[in-house]
């Protein structure tokens, strides 16, 4: 370190002097910004109060909303709720039914099945049976109209041969008549060719 010089006394004073003189100066100055500082704090406090009264109240306003929110949506929940259980006894109830109006359908369809089979059986052996008929009377149509035929054959034999003979009793008949009328036709003096 160098060694310290002294200074003059009279530098010193009137320096003093300039320095209090400056340093009071400086010191209002100081105070001036210090007051203009505090003056600029106390309004920044003053508008950061304002805004946390301000933020305070839409703290406040937006907790009473989310409450009434929460009360909306806890409602709605449980009026979702209370929906979804009736709609699920509904449900439960028409799934009841249904399975019952099923199995009711069901035991229907197996007694109609039955009713069926039973009249498919029926009908087939009525079926049969009117076969087992037709046959039977096939046949007997069929020996009737042999017999028929055998009876009429026989008949008209027997009718034939009738006619033959009366046509012959007749012919003798008729050739007795002719010659009386000839005979009388001669004695009325009428020629039988004329007429």
């Amino acid at each position: 370190m160098p060694p310290k010089r002294k200074k003059d006394k009279r530098t010193k004073n009137s320096g003093s002097e300039l320095n209090v003189d400056e340093k009071y100066k400086k010191t209002l100055e100081e105070i001036e910004a210090l007051k203009d500082h505090l003056a600029m704090r106390r309004e920044f406090s003053r508008h950061s109060k304002e805004a946390g009264e301000e933020w305070k109240e839409r703290m406040l306003k937006a907790e009473i909303d989310l409450e009434e929110v929460k009360d909306t949506h806890r409602a709605i929940n449980a009026d979702m709720t209370r929906q979804y259980l009736a709609i699920q006894l509904e449900t439960s109830h028409q799934i009841q039914q249904l399975v019952t109006e099923l199995s009711q359908v069901r035991a229907k369809l197996v007694n109609a099945e039955q009713e069926l089979q039973c009249t498919k059986e029926e009908k087939d052996r009525i079926l049969k049976e009117k076969e087992i008929q037709i046959e039977t009377l096939n046949m007997k149509v069929n020996s009737m109209s042999d017999q028929y035929e055998y009876l009429f054959d026989e008949c008209f034999d027997k009718l034939v041969e009738k006619m033959a003979d009366s046509m012959n009793s007749w012919e003798s008949e008729v050739a007795v008549i002719q010659k009386k009328n000839k005979q009388m036709l001669v004695e009325f003096g009428l020629d039988h060719l004329d007429i």
